[in-house]
């Protein structure tokens, strides 16, 4: 494979069925400073017209995914809607075997991510784990990474209950948790219960008996409702926490990206130097200060603000920020707008 490492090759594996949202330009030019890594974006919308060379664009249906998982899998696949595809996300060592052919390692992520160095800060967690996750309490899906191994694309068939999670048409977190955040629970505790496998069982489980090995250092940076003022700093494509100096391979928006007065801005590039706080992302060099990112902040904000807050989605985002945690589940004033501005698309990318 002609530019990867011998020691270390990475392709990410994303997925999007719908037009894309205004923040996969930001994700996409941060894979652009990733050029040792290669991405496979999977979607059902057109090309992006400015693709980094480093991404390779893959146009499949939700069903023409579906009959690929079944084909490999030998069962049926209930995807039939977007946010199943999470459920599935574990499969894709086995449906896209050929695409990853001679990388040592694969990974799925969400795109709601600003990549800082990714080579550089996984390869000293390498050595021999099978599964690398990056939150220190819990397995995070947001970004997970698998030694390419036919054993490992067959990790997730360890879940006695595999057929049914993967077969049914609810969406059930299996990549992540199945929504239990305290801990993972041995598969006799859960046969116990009466509660499904997830894949965070599936990796303690095999960790515990000393079959496979599993790491999980904390890299991932995420808005926490811990700090009452948070920063970070992206430059030319290494991530800091501008409060602490450490580097982080990620930057997750999380819900963040929903909060009415979160800017996301609207950039043809990235600047060298970019500015992640409570308030949005901006340019490092005064942009924070700028009557421009404060209109762009009240022009977005103001509609969502008024548009008000479901219930339903109030508890998505308290999910989402504090589940995993230990402490206030909220994100300051941030609030999620049930019309998920996040997935107003930007026009740009529809089109090639």
């Amino acid at each position: 494979m002609a530019g990867l490492d011998r020691d270390l090759s990475l392709c990410v594996i994303n997925t999007y069925f719908a037009p894309l949202p205004a923040y996969a330009r930001l994700y996409l030019d941060t894979c652009r400073h990733n050029p040792e890594v290669r991405f496979l974006f999977i979607s059902d919308q057109a090309r992006p017209s400015e693709l980094p060379p480093n991404v390779t664009w893959l146009r499949m249906t939700l069903g023409e995914l579906a009959d690929r998982l079944q084909s490999a899998l030998g069962f049926r696949v209930g995807l039939t809607a977007s946010l199943k595809v999470c459920d599935v996300r574990p499969a894709f060592g086995l449906a896209f075997a050929s695409a990853l052919r001679g990388f040592t390692h694969w990974a799925y992520s969400d795109i709601d991510l600003l990549w800082g160095r990714i080579l550089p800060l996984l390869r000293p967690h390498v050595g021999s784990a099978d599964v690398l996750s990056f939150r220190e309490r819990c397995l995070s899906a947001t970004f997970t990474v698998f030694r390419n191994t036919p054993e490992n694309a067959r990790l997730f068939l360890r879940a006695p209950d595999i057929e049914d999670t993967l077969g049914s048409t609810a969406y059930h977190d299996f990549d992540e948790s199945c929504s239990r955040w305290d801990r993972p629970r041995s598969f006799s505790e859960l046969w116990r219960g009466g509660m499904r496998t997830s894949l965070w069982d599936v990796l303690a489980e095999g960790h515990a008996v000393g079959d496979l090995r599993w790491v999980h250092p904390e890299l991932l940076a995420e808005p926490d409702p811990r700090r009452k003022a948070f920063a970070f700093r992206w430059d030319d494509g290494v991530l800091t926490d501008a409060a602490t100096g450490e580097e982080r391979i990620a930057y997750h928006l999380l819900g963040a990206k929903d909060a009415p007065f979160f800017s996301v801005p609207s950039w043809r590039s990235m600047p060298r130097s970019v500015q992640i706080t409570e308030a949005g992302i901006a340019d490092a060099r005064g942009g924070l200060r700028s009557a421009a990112f404060h209109a762009r902040r009240l022009g977005v904000g103001v509609p969502r603000y008024a548009a008000g807050v479901s219930g339903r989605a109030w508890r998505r985002l308290q999910r989402e920020t504090a589940s995993w945690r230990r402490g206030p589940a909220s994100l300051g004033r941030a609030v999620l707008s049930p019309r998920h501005p996040r997935d107003a698309p930007w026009d740009g990318l529809r089109s090639v």
